[in-house]
């Protein structure tokens, strides 16, 4: 039963569905790549790349959970108390 998790785990994505999963643009996700703030892929054949699903994972994991932000009216309630 673990093995099947495993390798379902370790699927190679395409860019497209990388982009699609992390939420943000194309060319945003190239250049964290070129920063290296994202996991490099996996050359495919001579011009393919694909993304561990793991790995994919892994790196939005390690993302911080993103507090609520405080709608304008709240704001402008502080700043008058």
């Amino acid at each position: 039963m673990e093995n099947s998790h495993a390798s379902s785990s370790d699927r190679l994505l395409p860019g497209k569905v990388v982009i699609d999963r992390i939420g943000c643009g194309m060319s945003k996700f190239y250049k964290m790549l070129k920063a290296g703030e994202f996991p490099p892929g996996v050359r495919i054949g001579t011009q393919g790349v694909r993304w561990r699903e793991s790995a994919v994972n892994q790196w939005i994991e390690s993302r911080p959970i993103a507090e609520p932000r405080k709608s304008p009216r709240s704001r402008d309630a502080e700043a008058a108390a």
